[in-house]
């Protein structure tokens, strides 16, 4: 029988009780610190990754292009700063896919 037609069966409250006091140790992280390092467990290329900077990357390296975009741009308003920041964003996102695709073919 496959786990769709198994029927379910019935816990005595000494295994409701054991099943819970279980449950209670396995929460999973709880400080921001652990959250942020569990964040992190199924990354492999970062391609998808929400955080634009990873942590084995430079974040001032980063700060730096988006000072150079700025500087050179020199955005005129809320949206041209947004637009000019999500380039960068971008640049930054290519290079690593960049990074991954040499990664993967020197394998």
């Amino acid at each position: 029988m496959d786990a769709v037609t198994t029927p379910k069966r019935n816990l005595t409250a000494a295994q409701i009780a054991s099943n819970q006091r279980n449950a209670q140790k396995s929460t999973g992280p709880r400080s921001p610190e652990g959250k942020a390092a569990s964040s992190m467990n199924a990354l492999k290329h970062g391609l998808t990754a929400r955080q634009v900077v990873l942590p084995e990357e430079d974040l001032e390296a980063f700060q730096a292009r988006q000072q150079r975009w700025f500087d050179a741009y020199r955005p005129s308003g809320p949206a041209a700063e947004v637009v000019l920041g999500r380039a960068v964003h971008a640049t930054w996102r290519l290079d690593r896919c960049a990074r991954a695709e040499t990664a993967r073919l020197a394998t």
